[in-house]
């Protein structure tokens, strides 16, 4: 029974998304949607960052993450370029780790 609730919930939502995309393919969305939805990624990897740093399950934070989540706002706001971010916030944690911070 629990599998059958899983497989259709599953179905379910992959149902609901592909119906957006094929009854929106052909058209263009509003410039006012189409503005706000280039922030929804880097609104959800705020939420995720957030949560990760401060939520009720958080490790503690240390000099590597805070080195790490640093660098991945300078080069956020530098480049405004999402993916550029989270490479150099990761390099810079990584690196910090690495070398015994």
């Amino acid at each position: 029974m629990t599998v059958l609730v899983i497989v259709l919930a599953g179905v379910g939502s992959y149902f609901f998304r592909g119906v957006f995309i094929v009854a929106l393919a052909d058209r263009t969305p509003p410039s006012l949607v189409s503005k706000a939805l280039r922030n929804v990624g880097p609104a959800v990897l705020s939420a995720l960052v957030a949560t990760d740093l401060w939520g009720p399950d958080a490790a503690a934070v240390g000099l590597p993450e805070l080195v790490g989540l640093l660098g991945a706002g300078l080069a956020a706001w530098r480049t405004r370029n999402l993916i550029a971010s989270v490479v150099v916030g990761m390099v810079l944690r990584s690196v910090l780790v690495a070398l015994g911070f």
